[in-house]
């Protein structure tokens, strides 16, 4: 009887490891784990077997239930013989080692699925660098914007006028503003910041005012993400000495053919 308890406990260590055992089976195990070391030294070593397969990886419990499912069709498969076949002769295995082998199966699911995990981290970094790779090749559109701004603000007959807000902005938002650079052989160059986003249907147009009557349509447009335009425009045909003044206004999306009298930014040319 002695030899056949020692024989079952021994057995019993590494589902104990896998805390794979039912609970008659954990009192019996640490009952003999009380009074015999030699038991703590062989149940140190599965322990340390059963940490190495867990390394880098989150510790997981199974469910009772899954547990119950794969040792059920476990012994299924060995009640049920298929037709016709021979089945070879073994030495019988206890439950118990059953146990284990079920916790090391979901143990590597366990481990399949910290896998998938990870590669959904992968996937998230990859969208993380695009996202930055876009954003450092507006800002350096930004800064050549700006690079070409001041070039032109140096060069001999070039006249800057400020574009300020209408109206005060909602609370949080800065001002809207700009600058308008006009050279002499009649082009013009509106940089502008801190537009708000439109609602759909609607977009910005830059109108040129000759006095308070004749209004000339000069760029329909949409700022960027930051809320910044920056735009090419030619003077028309125009009489001379006449006061000029530009303004931005919301219009219907496509442009108006008359301006309408939501102004954002106005600012007087000369």
């Amino acid at each position: 009887m002695a030899e056949r308890y020692e024989g079952s406990i021994e057995e019993l260590l590494p589902g104990y490891a896998l805390n794979a055992l039912s609970p008659d089976e954990q009192t019996l195990v640490e009952r003999a784990l009380e009074r015999e070391p030699r038991y703590q030294s062989m149940l140190g070593e599965y322990l340390e077997g059963a940490a190495a397969l867990g390394v880098g990886h989150e510790s997981r419990v199974p469910p009772p239930e899954l547990l119950g499912r794969v040792l059920n069709a476990i012994q299924a498969e060995d009640a049920t013989p298929a037709v016709g076949s021979v089945v070879p002769l073994r030495q019988s295995i206890p439950m118990a080692m059953w146990g284990v082998a079920a916790a090391l199966v979901l143990a590597v699911v366990g481990v399949g699925t910290m896998a998938g995990l990870e590669y959904q981290r992968v996937g998230e970094l990859e969208a993380e660098m695009d996202a930055l790779a876009a954003d450092n090749g507006r800002y350096e559109r930004r800064l050549q914007q700006q690079a070409e701004l001041a070039m032109l603000a140096v060069q001999p007959g070039v006249q800057q006028a400020a574009m300020v807000a209408v109206a005060d902005p909602e609370p949080a938002r800065q001002m809207a503003d700009g600058v308008i650079l006009s050279k002499p052989d009649g082009r013009q160059v509106l940089w502008l910041m801190h537009l708000e986003d439109l609602p759909v249907g609607y977009t910005y147009q830059a109108w040129l005012w000759e006095g308070t009557d004749a209004a000339y349509s000069m760029a329909v447009f949409m700022p960027d993400a930051d809320g910044q335009a920056m735009i090419d425009m030619w003077m028309p045909e125009h009489e001379a000495g006449g006061e000029m003044w530009m303004t931005i206004n919301v219009e219907p999306e496509g442009g108006a053919v008359v301006p309408s009298a939501t102004r954002v930014l106005a600012g007087r040319i000369n």
